[in-house]
């Protein structure tokens, strides 16, 4: 089930997606790919922009984890996280896309 919601926040783009394996792409600026089943997110950038950054955050809104100058194809595993409700954000200062991920066990 896809619940979608979109808005604008402070000039940028923002689009947020509860969880989805839907591929999600902004402008063909970059993909937010999310497996579920994997515990796995993938970030591919439609070109080469050194802008491009994540961050992950907690339900609390604690920042959990950010990468910066992110490459073309970025892999980043959800194995370690504890189960809770998780917030990824990913921009390259225009554009926003923001992923509300529940990660179970």
């Amino acid at each position: 089930m896809i619940n979608q919601i979109g808005k604008k926040n402070r000039g940028m783009n923002v689009e947020s997606i509860y969880n989805t394996k839907r591929i999600d792409t902004l402008e063909t600026t970059f993909s937010v790919y999310l497996n579920q089943r994997l515990n796995v997110i993938y970030i591919d950038l439609h070109k080469n922009d050194a802008n491009v950054f994540y961050k992950i955050y907690n339900r609390k809104r604690k920042l959990v984890k950010e990468k910066y100058n992110l490459s073309q194809r970025n892999t980043l595993s959800l194995h370690s996280f504890p189960t809770d409700l998780y917030i990824i954000e990913v921009s390259d200062g225009i554009h926003k896309v923001v992923k509300t991920i529940l990660k179970l066990k």
